[in-house]
């Protein structure tokens, strides 16, 4: 013990200082920053399949993304402007694969009808056509 004591009396007290913050900031690090880009990483790895979907003819998309919900489960979602109907959308999309948010988790493709307040949204955000039908396409992950 007091062989351990002469030695951090032999360091200078910056030194240590360093050290402990140095030590401090990776815990941090390591507790906040790294589960936050891991599960960033597993959203987006969930997303790709949908996002990089090739559209349909005549088809654009308005808005894409992905969040996790309260109950951790994941959605990512595109909203699609289209001359295509529901029933077209759910069979174009379903020839694709889409792997879980995670392990043990079951997916579930769904096509959507825009709700009128939605339509009102696109309206006022400029990206309304009316000549195009609007879905949301989206895929939900969950146990």
């Amino acid at each position: 013990m007091n062989t351990l004591k002469n030695l951090f009396k032999k360091i200078p007290q910056n030194v240590l200082t360093t050290i402990l913050l140095l030590t401090v900031g990776a815990v941090l690090l390591g507790v906040f920053y790294i589960p936050k880009k891991v599960e960033e990483h597993q959203l987006n790895q969930f997303a790709r399949p949908l996002f990089y979907h090739l559209l349909p003819d005549d088809t654009y998309a308005v808005q894409v993304s992905s969040v996790r919900d309260d109950n951790g489960g994941a959605t990512a979602a595109i909203i699609l402007g289209t001359s295509l109907t529901q029933e077209e959308l759910l069979a174009f999309y379903s020839d694709t694969e889409y792997p879980p948010a995670k392990e043990g988790e079951s997916v579930d493709l769904e096509v959507k009808p825009l709700d009128d307040a939605s339509i009102d949204v696109l309206k006022k955000a400029g990206k309304y056509r009316d000549q195009s039908e609007y879905y949301f396409v989206y895929i939900y992950s969950s146990k």
